[in-house]
């Protein structure tokens, strides 16, 4: 979600730059490359990054709830074996 936030942090910043809104798109032009200089290019490379931050972080949320439940079984029977009854 970096790269995304960046280039939203970047328009923000040229639109207080200066006052005319062609000013504006030449001055954000001017912080990325040729290839990424038509219409929507940066916004379809900031879509596929966010959309690649909820797939990473949805992969990594499932292998942690499985961890997390895994710990607490051990945690549980660790607990269960100390009590005296």
């Amino acid at each position: 979600m970096l790269i995304p936030l960046t280039i939203y942090v970047l328009w923000i910043y040229a639109f207080n730059f200066v006052t005319t809104q062609v000013e504006r798109i030449t001055i954000f032009k001017d912080y990325f490359p040729d290839f990424l200089n038509d219409r929507w290019d940066t916004t379809f490379i900031s879509i596929a990054f966010c959309v690649v931050a909820i797939l990473l972080s949805t992969v990594n949320l499932k292998k942690l709830k499985i961890e997390k439940s895994s710990i607490f079984e051990v945690f549980l029977l660790s607990n269960y074996e100390n009590t005296v009854f």
